[in-house]
């Protein structure tokens, strides 16, 4: 296959974060002291390196701006599609994030609305969502002018915020979940209808007709490298913590845990496999 570039321009581009592919883009990580993630992608790595390393350290918008890179993966299965328009210019007008209708668990949450920034929601009115009028330091103030049609609304599963030499991060608990690890009586059984998520070890190897629990495993590994990254942008004395916070326990976002990326190497949300779909599966 021919090459495009000359051998002088594949290593200039080499040098830089937006053109940078490969090993390449791994060798620039480790040279700003950010080395990727194995289980993140360089495309979505691309973007935390950029704001990582090219954002000031101990900024609150570059503390925002690497975790919302970091949990894109999560907050593109939140992507739809709403309308604006002058005369409501406080609502995003129908959307249906993850395929659901709005509802209180996007409600308290910070929202990306096309080209025009960030946003906090309120309350669900109808099928709409209205967004805060009162701008802060962490979103905008939202009034429309001027109406528009199918813009792109992302829904990100975290909110932050400073509190003295304290950085809180919340992230929504259901990222904090495990992929289903029922002890079946045939290994090769999928989970059976009704069961909820979780993982629940009998004594004798079979599932009674009323499991004790379950009992609930939390995955943290991932979590960790994060909080060591996002520590490392905060000054010294400053404080990062990771924390899990429950919006509506109604309903959840259907986006799944964090430790998906770690088992299976891909988000997998709602859609949890059997363990029959992951025979002779190595990674």
């Amino acid at each position: 296959m021919l090459q495009p570039y000359s051998q002088a321009e594949i290593a200039h581009r080499d040098t830089l974060i937006q053109k940078a592919e490969d090993f390449a883009l791994d060798r620039l990580g480790e040279l700003y002291g950010i080395p990727r993630i194995p289980v993140i992608k360089r495309e979505f790595w691309r973007r935390v390196m950029h704001a990582a390393a090219l954002g000031p350290r101990d900024r609150m918008g570059t503390i925002f701006a690497v975790t919302d890179a970091l949990l894109r993966p999560w907050s593109d299965l939140l992507t739809t599609t709403c309308n604006l328009e002058a005369a409501n210019p406080r609502k995003l007008i129908g959307g249906t994030p993850r395929g659901q209708a709005w509802s209180c668990t996007h409600e308290g949450r910070l929202v990306v609305v096309g080209t025009h920034g960030v946003f906090w929601t309120t309350d669900v009115v109808g099928a709409d969502m209205e967004l805060s009028h009162i701008p802060t330091t962490y979103w905008k103030r939202a009034n429309w002018t001027v109406d528009e049609d199918d813009v792109s609304v992302r829904v990100l599963p975290f909110w932050l915020r400073e509190d003295g030499a304290r950085v809180r991060i919340y992230l929504d608990s259901e990222m904090f979940s495990v992929p289903a690890t029922y002890l079946q009586p045939n290994s090769l059984d999928a989970i059976p209808a009704g069961q909820p998520l979780g993982g629940a070890l009998v004594q004798d190897a079979t599932v009674p007709a009323a499991l004790p629990g379950p009992f609930y495993l939390r995955g943290d590994g991932l979590r960790g490298m994060f909080q060591v990254l996002l520590d490392g942008l905060c000054a010294a004395g400053v404080q990062l913590e990771m924390l899990s916070l429950e919006w509506c326990g109604a309903t959840a976002l259907g986006i799944g845990p964090l430790e998906d990326l770690n088992q299976y190497g891909r988000i997998v949300g709602a859609d949890v496999p059997s363990p029959a779909s992951l025979i002779g599966w190595g990674g």
